[in-house]
């Protein structure tokens, strides 16, 4: 009559949570990172096009990002990596 219903006690199977998986960002992804920012790129859409979450791009940048801001900042350091 109204199609399938499902019982009140019906709960889905609910498998393990996934696994946080990490990948560190190569040279060559701070590289690019240091010129998106650059060019006025924001966070999120950098974060996109690596495939990263949203929150490893700021947390990168503040890890491994310039001491302080300054119009002479051109890239955040590469050699720390």
């Amino acid at each position: 009559m109204f199609g399938s219903v499902r019982s009140a006690t019906h709960s889905p199977t609910r498998s393990n949570p996934p696994t946080m998986s990490y990948t560190q960002l190569s040279l060559e992804e701070r590289y690019v990172i240091a010129h998106l920012k650059i060019a006025k790129f924001s966070l999120r859409e950098i974060a996109r096009r690596f495939g990263r979450h949203h929150s490893t791009i700021p947390r990168e940048i503040k890890r491994n990002g310039p001491e302080q801001q300054s119009a002479f900042t051109v890239r955040y350091s590469l050699d720390d990596a």
